[in-house]
């Protein structure tokens, strides 16, 4: 059985686009987590060390997307989820959308991935 901690609608900005027009402004996104890990060892120790902080999860997303820029929302995701299988030993698996706000008429486009480790 999985457990997950969840972020919902991560709020970053973030220099990404095919085109270096599209790159030369910071734009929205919103970055939502699904992480797969076994809770009840958290529960039962009352210890963050025996969990994954969200709070930590949000900053890690938030200083990724602001570190560079990027081409696509794929590749954003792809480094989001192998950063945090880095960081958190006790996540077994990722689910990450990524929600991106730059065509008019469209609520928002952008990508869904799942990894497991």
């Amino acid at each position: 059985m999985t457990d997950f901690i969840l972020a919902h609608k991560i709020e970053t900005f973030c220099r990404i686009g095919c085109s270096e027009a599209e790159r030369s402004f910071p734009q929205r996104l919103l970055i939502s987590t699904r992480l797969g890990v076994d809770a009840r060892r958290s529960a039962l120790s009352k210890d963050l060390s025996d969990s994954v902080c969200y709070a930590t999860v949000c900053q890690m997303i938030r200083e990724i997307g602001a570190s560079q820029p990027w081409v696509l929302v794929e590749e954003l995701a792809e480094v989001c989820a192998d950063r945090l299988f880095e960081r958190f030993s006790l996540i077994t698996e990722i689910h990450l959308v990524v929600e991106k706000f730059i065509l008019p008429g469209v609520e928002f486009v952008g990508v869904e991935i799942h990894r497991v480790r």
